[in-house]
């Protein structure tokens, strides 16, 4: 390492995690970040998964105002993709709603809210029965709910390097923690006619072979009986067909 010789790069970043008002935009520009990530810099990593911080970086990424987050959002995908396992194990960690809101944030609730609307948590009781309290939100893979929100999009309103990113990031998941992505994919409602409505963005097409290869693992998580259970060949086959 060239800092037993004095040759190191000299990093501000520290000075920047030490201030008291920093925010991550702040944070995800400084030009040595992602040196210092490459390098697991214990202070910045214990930074970044910090579940505000993982949900905002997840939501460069999926926001339906992409266009606006294009530089952070690439900036949040090579972190969330870097070699660092804890992001891995950040993405599909459960949540309640409140561990994902910044604690000095005062004017935040506790609403679960990503960019494309995951699915509710249950409703509370009603009003009248004043004597049951409020359920929690049960604790659930939060932000791979959000990140999945890109697929949820119509059609025609991705962004070719949002798909791109998008793509990336499960990609690395899927080959870091493949059990519990495939879970969550599996779980999720109507996951293959997403999958087949966005077909013409090839980041899409390339994750779906992903996800396709990991039939090959020792565990055999069935991901071909699940896609033909599913309908996909007759889906790909009927928009083959002419009108």
């Amino acid at each position: 390492m060239l800092w037993r010789f004095g040759l190191q790069h000299a990093s501000n970043i520290d000075k920047v995690l030490d201030k008291d008002d920093l925010e991550l935009e702040e944070l995800l520009g400084d030009m040595d970040l992602m040196q210092e990530v490459r390098e697991q810099n214990p202070k910045v990593i214990s930074y970044l998964v910090q579940p505000p911080n993982m949900k905002q970086m997840v939501d460069y990424i999926a926001t339906e105002d992409y266009f606006k987050y294009t530089k952070l959002a690439t900036t949040a995908a090579e972190i969330l993709c870097s070699n660092c396992l804890a992001f891995a194990d950040a993405l599909v960690a459960d949540y309640v709603p409140r561990d994902l809101i910044d604690s000095d944030d005062e004017s935040s609730d506790c609403d679960d809210r990503s960019a494309a609307a995951p699915a509710p948590d249950p409703a509370p009781p009603p009003a009248g029965d004043a004597a049951q309290p409020l359920p929690r939100a049960p604790p659930r893979q939060r932000l791979l709910d959000q990140l999945w929100g890109v697929m949820r999009l119509d059609a025609g309103h991705v962004d070719a390097q949002q798909a791109a990113l998008f793509s990336r990031v499960l990609c690395c998941l899927l080959q870091r923690k493949p059990y519990q992505a495939l879970d969550f994919i599996h779980a999720e409602a109507g996951a293959v006619e997403r999958f087949v409505e966005h077909l013409a963005l090839s980041p899409i097409v390339d994750l779906l072979l992903k996800i396709i290869s990991l039939e090959e693992l020792d565990r055999g998580p069935g991901v071909t009986a699940w896609l033909r259970e599913r309908g996909l060949v007759r889906m790909l086959v009927d928009r083959l067909a002419p009108d």
